[in-house]
């Protein structure tokens, strides 16, 4: 670090340490907080997705996300813009996750185990890249169906904290 940086590298270095292409920040970890505040910004277009093209446009992200059809610009990865989307069309459109997730929540409880079994030993396979993220579809719908039936048949419990904040803050 003997050399002085130019403000362009020192702003590089927070968005994409290396320059463009490199894909993360200086610490690295923060690559997550970097693309949540693209997407707040792109917001008016997610919206626009979730009420024009509805789960369309959730299916078409969705399949860019999992071919890896997307340009490399750091912040604007299809991994968010994807998950962003899919979690704003619910809101938008005023769905119901637990009650949407349970319609197959049975596949969920079935699939994922198997997944994850064969994930775990093809890694060293191409196609495993899309296994890993069959997985993690088919993950986050069986922890929403796992966390409810928890929930439903009293083996946890909500904190009473969270409950009297929500109830008071967002309802």
């Amino acid at each position: 670090m003997n050399n002085p940086l130019t403000l362009q590298e020192i702003f590089l270095s927070l968005w994409a340490r290396g320059g463009i292409g490199s894909g993360f920040p200086i610490a690295f970890q923060f690559w997550f907080i970097r693309d949540l505040m693209v997407m707040i910004i792109l917001t008016p277009i997610i919206y626009f997705i979730c009420k024009r093209a509805k789960i369309y446009g959730v299916l078409l992200l969705c399949i860019l996300w999992f071919f890896r059809w997307w340009v490399n610009i750091p912040g604007l990865s299809i991994l968010a813009l994807f998950f962003f989307t899919a979690g704003a069309y619910f809101s938008i459109n005023k769905r119901n996750l637990i009650v949407d997730m349970d319609k197959i929540k049975r596949l969920s409880f079935a699939l994922y185990p198997l997944l994850a079994l064969v994930d775990l030993f093809t890694k060293q396979y191409a196609f495993n890249g899309f296994i890993h993220k069959v997985g993690i579809v088919v993950g986050i719908v069986f922890v929403f169906n796992f966390a409810a039936f928890l929930l439903k048949t009293g083996k946890v419990h909500v904190n009473k904290f969270f409950e009297t904040f929500c109830a008071k803050n967002y309802r």
